[in-house]
């Protein structure tokens, strides 16, 4: 698998072994063995001690950084509460694989890493995520920016960790979206009313998910694609439970269990085959009159998703 470069990129007992987890001592030392999933993470084996030498765990995330990390209680509660709530909403599970979490203190440090670690990567980026045959790897600088560039990041680490072949707008406009904290999620990301804008517009324009869905490259991803993205998965999110529902069960046919014996590349022709957009227009034929209303009517005291419900199957001729 080629490796991602992403820009802003079970259940109760799991969940249960995740907790008592959280924040481990700090520990390092070489990588050995072959070890992997929530054990990587339990075993506090960094991978880049070299430069990286303070480590902590938190569940199946270790966390590698140029300076103390001390009890950062608000990290802490944002790794939490986003690998919970992409379960909880999404039904997507906890990776198996261990994701690594990278935080540097400056620029210089973040660039010298890049250049030693991943000579071929970005520069100019405060965060970045790297997905190749091993676990995937989020590098993040301290700055103001720092909890949301771990959230979005820390999105695209799980989606790919869990899932195949996460279509580029599916899987930025998700990580658009996860990262806001909890409970604003809904009305405080700045698309918001830019979105709300063009529904109310006279014109009263529906950006286009087919288009969105053509899309195959990272450079593809503009201002107007991050937004768009965005744009759906708030209105499959809140619209409905019958629409958050249907993304949820869009996402379950993504799962590797459900592409056992077929290539990656196999598994996207799948994917062309029954694009959202039809399966959409197949549950909701007026889905675009639907997604004008949900922006007109949308306000901030608008409830949070439902959790813990039962996916949409999605049937697919394979």
């Amino acid at each position: 698998m080629n490796a991602l470069f992403g820009t802003e990129r079970i259940r109760f007992f799991r969940r249960l072994a995740f907790l008592c987890l959280i924040f481990c001592a700090g520990l390092s030392g070489p990588l050995s063995g072959s070890l992997s999933g929530e054990e990587y993470a339990r075993a506090g084996k960094p991978l880049f001690s070299d430069l990286l030498p303070y480590t902590q765990a938190c569940g199946c995330v270790l966390c590698e950084s140029d300076f103390l990390l001390e009890d950062d209680q608000r990290l802490q509660k944002d790794l939490i509460e986003l690998q919970e709530d992409l379960d909880a909403y999404l039904n997507v599970p906890l990776p198996e694989e261990t994701v690594i979490l990278c935080l540097f203190s400056s620029w210089k440090s973040y660039n010298d890493f890049l250049k030693k670690k991943y000579p071929e990567a970005p520069r100019d980026r405060p965060a970045l995520y790297i997905k190749d045959n091993g676990p995937g790897v989020l590098m993040v600088i301290k700055d103001e920016q720092m909890y949301l560039n771990v959230r979005h990041e820390m999105t695209h680490a799980i989606l790919n960790a869990s899932l195949r072949n996460v279509p580029i707008w599916l899987d930025e406009g998700l990580a658009k979206y996860f990262e806001t904290p909890r409970g604003k999620r809904g009305y405080e990301n700045p698309f918001l009313g830019q979105v709300k804008k063009g529904v109310n517009s006279w014109f009263m324009k529906v950006p286009s998910l087919a288009r969105l869905e053509k899309l195959q490259w990272i450079n593809q991803m503009g201002i107007r694609e991050y937004r768009e993205s965005w744009g759906w998965i708030h209105f499959m999110i809140h619209h409905s439970e019958e629409t958050q529902r249907l993304l949820a069960g869009y996402l379950m046919e993504l799962r590797p269990e459900k592409q056992r014996g077929i290539s990656p590349d196999q598994a996207a022709e799948l994917q062309k085959g029954t694009p959202l957009t039809e399966i959409l227009k197949e549950h909701f034929p007026n889905y675009k009159q639907e997604y004008i209303d949900h922006f007109k009517a949308w306000d901030n005291r608008s409830a949070e998703p439902k959790r813990s419900f039962d996916y949409l199957s999605i049937f697919r001729s394979k």
